[in-house]
Order: structure tokens, then sequence, then C-alpha cells
């Protein structure tokens, strides 16, 4: 499994695509690519799909997995520490504990600082230890306000 994620990996940074996260199983890979400041198109789809197809080809693995790619999507939960590496800079809604209470909070993340995940919100500095944060997750204002006016 590993040597399939290295292929994946590999082929998604030959198209300036950053990996998110890749799942294998026994005959299927299911991975999520990025792309910072951009968005993933059916063409970057398609040519990271052929690349790792090529790749398996190469190793002997040809036809062994079917292959399902896809983009993080607008609301996706941040999991893990290098997911919050990968999309510093973005918008997200944050719940965290304080005391007793969970608080919620839209804010642009930026990134760790130490054990603290570092938020900016109307220009104010918002550092919370990673162990209070319940959940972190993309967002979009204005995708957001559009689908209100339907």
């Amino acid at each position: 499994m590993d040597r399939i994620n290295e292929i994946v990996k590999r082929s998604t940074e030959r198209f300036g695509l950053i990996l998110v996260e890749c799942l294998v199983s026994h005959d299927r890979i299911e991975a999520v690519i990025y792309r910072r400041g951009g968005i993933v198109g059916i063409k970057d789809l398609e040519n990271v799909t052929r690349e790792i197809q090529s790749e398996l080809f190469s190793v002997g693995l040809e036809g062994t997995y079917s292959i399902a790619l896809s983009s993080p999507g607008l609301s996706r939960v941040l999991k893990t520490r290098e997911e919050i590496d990968i999309f510093t800079g973005n918008e997200v809604k944050v719940s965290f504990k304080a005391g007793e209470n969970i608080m919620k909070e839209e804010a642009v993340l930026e990134g760790f600082s130490g054990d603290n995940v570092v938020f900016r919100k109307n220009g104010e500095k918002l550092e919370l230890p990673f162990d209070k944060v319940v959940k972190i997750s993309l967002y979009n204002r204005l995708l957001e306000k559009r689908g209100e006016k339907k």
C-alpha cells in the first residue's frame, strides 16, 4: 500500500497539486487532491488519473485498481495537522472547547504556532490549543450567501 500511496503522491505533485488523502483498498484507489490558491478542474483529475495509470503499468499493476479522484469540497472537515498546514490561508469554521461550552467561530486559518492552531478574525489573532479544537471545516462565505438567496 505504501508503494501505491507514493505513486499517487508523485503523480499528483507532477501537476503542481497536493495529495490531501489517499485510501487504497484491495481493488480501489480513492484520493483527494488540492491546488493551493486555485481550483482542481476536470482536466486536472483526468491528467492525474492517467499519470497514476501509467505509473501502475510501469510496475506491473495495470488494471488492478479502479481510481477515484476528487477535490476536497467546500466544507471539508480537516482531520490532521498536515491538512491544517495544507489549507492555511483558507476561510474556516472552527468549533472549540471553552470551559464546559463549545464555541464556534468563522476565521481565516493561519496554521500552527507550537501546539496552538492560529486563526485570524477581523484582524485579530486567535490561538487555540490543538487539543481544545473540536472541528475545523473549510468554509466559503460567498457561496453560502449565494445559497441563501435561492
